[in-house]
């Protein structure tokens, strides 16, 4: 065993099995504990010591066992040092930071397995000398194993025992001049998110997440979000796919919201995280790639609470689907259909009481004389304003297209000098040529 003992002199000495180590100048002069330490490295699956600064070394214990045998009595982590106590008592301490050389674990940190499990641990080596050599040792029924891709990457594959017990697996790294060690902690359970963002529209209503766990978790809404997003959920201990039920409030707002809920093994104390992503009264339908950007706004009337919000299992209103479609059939026709990529285009989700169009819904529309609707425009004009980027001074040069909760076939453009338009049609005539040359300023 290696270690330290104060002398009648008082200063501490090195020691191996209680004895003294000496320089071998034979002058009887011990190694002092504040000068240069031992050193380890493994040859051949056997772990050797040097007291000279590696210019001799000396066998000491084998350094691998078979089928995840035992042969580390303890292993403790100092910080910038570990302790490793073999199985034959042997004591050595590794610096883990004593040179530039390094390991790095893209997922370092608690992996978390279940029974019988095999997974890949990635690795890397960064600023190594000469040719490098990666070990990994596991015990308590673990087995580890390390394939090497090349001289700087690899990964360690780490199959846990069953029935699952806690676990670690040391990494041992050493080149041609320096050894460095890493210990990876394992727990039992699982917690998975498979997708990572949901979204919804606007209006109240519940959405549900989908999580993979094998352990008890808890759910974390952070403080900005509590005041419009709720939860209550399912907790059991065996293996299954749960669907947490969120409740989001309608979101009155313009602009659309988020929440980053951290979904929490109580186990092993690690998040995942899925984002909530509601909409607002805006929601941007496309984005331009060339050009300034030319601007539509989509918005609609006669369209109720119960038309903004998206019904139980749906991802899109009512109103959504009709917005979409209206893109869509707008940019068959051309020339929009080949400059689509210069157009910037919006929804705007407008609320009424009502589906009777007679001056009551929201932009006041009305059906005249033949297929002539009428309405208000200012009021249009004043939704429009809701989208960034448009104010009474540039609203003339954006196209407004609102469409009316109807069946009843009619439609009606209004186009002004400096270029603005504005098109009233019921939903039902989307899939009229006419709707697309005559919504066209």
């Amino acid at each position: 065993m290696i270690g330290i003992r104060q002398h009648t002199d008082g200063k501490y000495y090195w020691t191996v099995d209680g004895e003294w180590i000496y320089d071998g100048s034979g002058t009887g002069n011990r190694i002092n504990a504040g000068g240069t330490a031992p050193e380890l490295k493994i040859e051949d699956g056997w772990w050797y010591v040097s007291y000279d600064g590696r210019k001799t070394w000396t066998k000491l214990s084998k350094a691998t066992g078979e089928d995840g045998d035992s042969f580390f009595s303890s292993v403790t982590d100092n910080g910038d040092t570990v302790t490793v106590t073999l199985m034959d008592g042997t004591v050595f301490e590794l610096a883990k930071k004593s040179s530039d050389l390094s390991i790095r674990f893209p997922d370092y940190g608690t992996f978390r397995f279940n029974a019988g499990e095999t997974r890949s641990v990635v690795y890397k080596i960064l600023n190594a000398t000469g040719s490098v050599v990666v070990k990994a040792f596991a015990q308590n029924g673990w087995k580890a194993d390390v394939k090497r891709n090349n001289d700087s990457e690899g990964e360690i594959v780490v199959t846990s025992p069953s029935p699952f017990t806690g676990g670690e697996v040391v990494v041992l790294v050493y080149d041609d001049s320096k050894t460095i060690v890493r210990c990876l902690d394992f727990v039992e359970g699982n917690v998975i998110t498979p997708q990572e963002t949901y979204s919804m529209s606007r209006g109240a209503g519940e959405i549900a997440v989908t999580v993979s766990a094998d352990v008890d978790y808890s759910v974390d809404i952070p403080e900005d979000a509590a005041s419009w997003l709720r939860y209550s959920g399912l907790k059991t201990r065996a293996m299954r796919q749960d669907e947490l039920v969120f409740h989001c409030d309608r979101n009155e707002g313009e602009s659309a919201r988020s929440a980053v809920v951290g979904i929490v093994n109580k186990a092993a104390g690690i998040h995942e995280k899925v984002v909530i992503f509601q909409e607002g009264i805006v929601h941007t339908l496309q984005t331009h790639s060339v050009g300034n950007g030319i601007k539509i706004v989509i918005m609609g009337d006669g369209f109720t609470k119960d038309d903004l919000t998206a019904s139980e299992g749906e991802a899109m209103s009512s109103f959504d689907k009709w917005a979409d479609r209206t893109m869509e059939e707008f940019f068959a026709e051309e020339p929009y259909r080949s400059f689509r990529d210069r157009f910037d285009v919006y929804s705007v989700a407008v609320e009424s009481d009502g589906r009777n169009f007679d001056g009551s819904t929201a932009f006041a529309s009305k059906f005249g004389t033949g297929t002539y609707i009428g309405g208000n425009d200012s009021k249009v004009w004043q939704y429009a304003y809701k989208v960034d980027g448009i104010s009474w001074l540039t609203v003339r040069n954006t196209l407004e297209l609102v469409i009316l909760n109807s069946s009843k076939y009619a439609g009606t453009t209004y186009m002004w000098s400096d270029g603005g338009g504005c098109s009233l049609h019921p939903g039902c005539q989307l899939q009229h040529r006419r709707f697309r040359e005559g919504s066209s300023p």
